[in-house]
């Protein structure tokens, strides 16, 4: 172990033995040696094993079993990941005798999980299946999702292991629903993979491609890559069993491309194999010998022999198929000598392991009796009265040393966040100064006086019908508009329909000089969707006004609203068939002010709400029915709360 990282993990222990002394807050002292070894449980095993061990004998020494309990728990993880599974065995049933004594059973429940995982880990599939399942039952009842998911989905395994593939299938199906339940994706995805497998096992093909598509269709939405390259192999294999070669060899490369990316040599020579496999399955000699010779040549860097073997098997039947029986003999015979060795090297590995475990049982003979004892001796420290008063001076010390670190945080937290909440007030105080000019783009003098005109002119004219009608949509308008004024964000649904009563309004009174359709290109749910309120409706203005009622009077107008989900926004494409946005530009005319009010209250909204929405206006070009035209195309974010 590194001298550093023992020196530290030695003096973090002494520290806290001070201050369990000054303080006597016994279950303080635990959680944090408990929380200090779950920092290096994963980093350095040697050094979480000594914060365990201490910890341990501080709660036996004050009587905190539950800490016992749970340090064994955690020194038994370390040996089974380790690989040192006769001593995991020895503390994780110390640490399930204890949670039983204290009936501790959410603890019990993931001990068990523990011990589960130690059975899988040696292949003892029959041992596993009930400690699951006892783990399960007791997980229900408290409704404990992390060990009701890791249950489901190693008992699937054991199972599948064990060629039972009907109970694996209806493990695997429960498996599905509780995730889906818990909306939990990424074990629904290794649900899915795993229901793929058995389903292929079972030999049924379709089903199985189908739980393979669900997998891969939440991985790539999670971008979990890693986890991408086991489900495209498994399409792969699937496709190749039912004679579908493209899609195999789509899948195969696939897999392929991500481990290059991901540099993990030995991975990438198991999928050249298998493509080089299915290349020569297709006959296509030469690319299964690139592929092969490629394997080759990376497990050599690796000198990794089992994929050496393999690679030189797959040489040989490609100079088998060329004819080239010299060359096909030379690899047969690498193959067999690599075959060979590797049996005989697994061989001495089984033999020096069960020596190591041999004699490792008689040397915890006397560990194990210790963990069954219930006493705990004490362990007493016999100093002098004036080192116990040396050492009572010094915890005060430290406590106060924390004490002034904690004000100089303290302090330092207040002055960023007073600085934070100017900033953000600032951002609020603009926010609110461009929604009310948008509010007043909306309902401006002009617009109004131009409604009332409509309306007395078609009374004049008898027509109360069409009068009625553009009361009732300006009244629906000017509620909308001053109810989603007082909001911060609405929902896309809301403003579309808010858009919809303004272009009816608009076509009423120009006399149907254009026509619009709002159309969802995907299925998606609107409501999910949120806004800066009357964002929407400055670029649809600018569309009649700037655009369409620049065209000839024989010339019929026409706007498209068109809105597309992607993966991580919604696309919305505001399209007319106006003379341009060019030769706007190039023209006297000006385009609307409320565009630039729209620009700035975008801008203050992504910094207020750390957003990426944001617009974008061009000339229309290589539209199917549009000579000219505009379109402005906005990206609302998919998580915008």
């Amino acid at each position: 172990m590194n001298l550093k990282k023992v020196i530290s993990v030695l003096f973090f222990v002494y520290i806290l033995y001070f201050i369990a002394y000054g303080t006597k807050n016994d279950s303080l002292i635990c959680d944090m040696l408990l929380r200090k070894g779950a920092d290096y449980q994963f980093q350095a095993n040697d050094s979480a094993i000594d914060i365990f061990n201490n910890l341990a004998s501080f709660a036996k020494h004050n009587k905190r079993y539950f800490y016992v309990a749970e340090a064994y728990n955690r020194i038994g993880i370390i040996f089974s990941n380790k690989g040192d599974y006769l001593r995991a065995t020895i503390y994780l049933n110390a640490a399930e005798s204890l949670f039983k004594l204290m009936h501790d059973e959410p603890s019990l429940s993931s001990c068990l999980i523990n011990k589960a995982n130690l059975e899988l880990f040696q292949e003892h599939y029959e041992k596993a299946i009930p400690l699951y399942n006892k783990a399960l039952q007791i997980a229900e009842q408290f409704n404990d999702t992390i060990v009701i998911t890791k249950a489901y989905s190693n008992l699937s395994r054991c199972y599948y292991y064990l060629n039972d593939f009907n109970n694996a299938k209806k493990i695997a199906e429960n498996a599905i629903q509780k995730f889906t339940n818990y909306h939990d994706s990424i074990s629904l995805a290794n649900s899915y993979n795993n229901y793929g497998a058995i389903l292929d096992k079972l030999n049924n093909k379709q089903a199985a491609i189908q739980a393979y598509y669900n997998a891969k269709r939440i991985y790539k939405r999670l971008n979990q890559t890693t986890k991408l390259v086991s489900t495209y192999n498994n399409l792969g294999n699937v496709f190749k069993d039912i004679k579908q070669y493209d899609s195999a060899l789509f899948y195969m490369q696939m897999a392929l491309d991500i481990k290059r990316k991901n540099k993990n040599i030995k991975s990438i020579c198991i999928s050249l194999g298998n493509l080089s496999e299915l290349r020569l399955e297709l006959n296509q000699i030469d690319k299964a010998e690139s592929l092969a010779k490629e394997m080759l040549k990376l497990a050599d860097s690796i000198h990794d022999k089992t994929q050496q073997m393999y690679a030189h098997s797959y040489l040989a039947e490609v100079y088998k198929h060329k004819r080239n029986f010299l060359l096909a003999l030379t690899h047969f015979e690498q193959y067999h000598t690599l075959y060979d060795s590797l049996n005989n090297s697994d061989f001495k590995e089984r033999i020096d392991k069960m020596v190591a475990q041999l004699e490792l049982k008689s040397k915890d003979s006397q560990i194990n009796k210790l963990l069954k004892e219930q006493k705990i001796k004490d362990i007493t420290l016999e100093n002098q009265k004036a080192e116990i008063k040396n050492r009572i001076l010094w915890t005060y010390f430290y406590l106060f040393i924390i004490l002034i670190l904690i004000l100089i945080i303290a302090l330092a937290h207040f002055l960023v966040k007073t600085r934070m909440d100017k900033k953000q007030n600032l951002l609020e105080n603009q926010m609110l100064t461009y929604r009310i000019q948008a509010l007043t783009n909306q309902i401006n003098p002009h617009f109004i006086f131009n409604i009332l005109n409509s309306i007395q002119y078609n009374v004049n004219q008898h027509d109360y019908q069409t009068a009625n009608k553009y009361i009732t949509n300006f009244s629906k308008l000017l509620r909308m508009i001053l109810d989603n004024s007082q909001q911060q964000m609405v929902s896309l649904l809301v403003e579309i329909e808010s858009l919809k009563l303004y272009l009816d309004l608009e076509q009423m009174r120009i006399k149907h000089k254009f026509t619009y359709r709002i159309i969802k290109k995907s299925d998606f749910n609107p409501m999910e969707y949120m806004l800066p309120p009357m964002l929407l409706q400055p670029f649809v203005e600018n569309a009649i006004w700037h655009g369409i009622m620049n065209l000839a009077e024989e010339q019929k107008g026409v706007i498209e609203i068109i809105l597309t989900e992607y993966n991580s926004y919604l696309c919305c494409e505001i399209i007319d068939n106006g003379i341009g946005y060019q030769k706007l530009q190039h023209s006297n005319k000006h385009v609307s002010h409320g565009l630039e009010v729209t620009k700035k209250r975008i801008e203050t909204f992504n910094k207020l709400f750390k957003s990426n929405l944001n617009f974008t206006i061009s000339n229309l070009e290589n539209h199917p029915q549009f000579s000219s035209g505009t379109i402005v195309t906005i990206h609302i974010p998919s998580k915008m709360n």
